[in-house]
């Protein structure tokens, strides 16, 4: 393992130093990610979470269900380092308002986003890995976060159909 403090299964922090990325630490990540239930691991470059600014990399393996969301008081950033997916923006109610490609930068397309505040969303991955960058301002407080009632949560037997969905709706959308 890389000097790095685990927090919880999928979760590391770094040194409290100067945090490099690379190869060897999407790797790391990536075996981490297939080890895990919930099929993601985070690196969290911040010292904690009161930090004021939050900037991790995350790596998702394909298939992984992300319960729609949004941030009461703070916006994010997502910078796609590699694979592919959609993110689909709801309304209130549920119904989705929008679905936006995206890919690695090489491959041309959208490959970044900033989320304001108040909107529900989520991302759909549609490749074996997203690797990613994220950015938010902290400190974080889970309950500035609000799980979309309407959306199964990610323990329940129905998120995989509500995912699959998703997926189709996305691919539609684009046709």
């Amino acid at each position: 393992m890389p000097d790095w403090k685990q927090v919880s299964e999928d979760v590391f922090y770094g040194n409290g130093g100067v945090v490099l990325g690379d190869g060897e630490a999407i790797r790391f990540l990536k075996q981490r990610a297939g080890e895990s239930a919930r099929r993601r691991a985070r690196l969290c470059c911040h010292a904690g979470p009161d930090a004021l600014l939050h900037d991790m990399l995350i790596v998702m393996q394909g298939g992984a269900y992300i319960r729609p969301h949004k941030h009461l008081k703070k916006s994010e950033s997502f910078l796609v380092i590699e694979g592919t997916g959609h993110l689909c923006i709801f309304e209130d109610d549920g119904t989705p308002r929008s679905f936006h490609d995206f890919q690695a930068p090489a491959a041309g397309g959208k490959f970044f986003y900033h989320m304001p505040a108040n909107i529900y969303h989520t991302q759909l991955i549609t490749s074996d890995w997203l690797v990613y960058h994220e950015s938010a301002s902290g400190p974080f407080i889970p309950e500035e976060s609000v799980q979309a009632p309407w959306a199964p949560a990610e323990n329940d037997a129905a998120a995989d159909g509500y995912l699959q969905q998703l997926l189709q709706a996305a691919t539609a959308s684009n046709a």
